[in-house]
């Protein structure tokens, strides 16, 4: 794994351990936005970055560093220990 990739991993999971359980929406916007973001009147702000979240999700679940559950209409991600 390049490094640039584990670098981005470790942040993803160390967000996940500070702020607990979080949707794909809210990491991406922890992770990559800024207060200056012009958001399309077709999104909002959690929308923004959720597709990358969520890829960066799936790459960390299957190494084992996160999970999810479903709550609702919502998948929620954990922080494995």
């Amino acid at each position: 794994m390049s490094a640039a990739k584990s670098d981005s991993l470790e942040r993803l999971v160390r967000i996940l351990m500070d702020r607990g359980p979080m949707r794909a929406g809210q990491l991406g916007q922890e992770m990559w936005g800024r207060p200056g973001d012009v958001i399309r009147p077709e999104n909002n702000a959690l929308t923004m970055h959720c597709r990358a979240a969520g890829r960066m999700l799936r790459r960390a679940e299957k190494l084992r560093l996160v999970r999810c559950e479903e709550r609702g209409r919502y998948r929620l991600w954990y922080a494995n220990d």
